[in-house]
């Protein structure tokens, strides 16, 4: 340094606190944006016309493929599945709630600890609570993301079964 003092222990301390905060502080904002304010029902926005422009057809994908992709190329994964709407099938690793306590299901992925994030309504309590470790599931979601190197769903509807 400048001064000829070194940093103490205290102080590279602190200098990764900071970083661990910015680091989830940005990712807290992520989320955020992920999950959308509102909708535009402006000027401009069509209409539904009919069955078919309210719910596209997904793209069927398993969770672990989803999570492959992503882990092996993300460029490559985001151009295959972003903006579409996706069916991804997998097994439940478990079921936790996030910041603002919505509850959020981990799908197998690209290996034991790249899980496949499942953002869901709170309103679907009862049934995400029969969930358990090991279950196969299928969800339906409008929006996919990559947060901390994992593949996150949301917008989702969990499959009947």
């Amino acid at each position: 340094m400048a001064d000829g003092k070194r940093q103490g222990p205290i102080d590279r301390g602190l200098i990764a606190a900071a970083g661990v905060l910015v680091a989830l502080v940005i990712a807290a904002f992520l989320l955020l944006a992920i999950r959308g304010g509102g909708r535009d029902i402006g000027q401009g926005a069509r209409q539904p016309t009919s069955a078919a422009d309210l719910a596209p057809p997904a793209l069927s994908v398993s969770s672990a493929a989803l999570g492959q992709a992503y882990a092996a190329d993300e460029r490559a994964a985001h151009k295959t599945y972003y903006g579409r709407r996706l069916s991804v099938t997998g097994v439940v690793q478990g079921v936790t709630l996030d910041f603002t306590d919505e509850p959020v299901i981990s799908l197998n992925g690209a290996g034991d600890t790249t899980h496949v994030q499942v953002s869901l309504d709170k309103r679907l309590g009862e049934r995400i609570a029969r969930l358990k470790p090991g279950m196969i599931v299928t969800v339906t979601c409008d929006k996919v993301v990559l947060i901390l190197g994992s593949p996150m769903l949301d917008e989702c509807q969990l499959g009947d079964g």
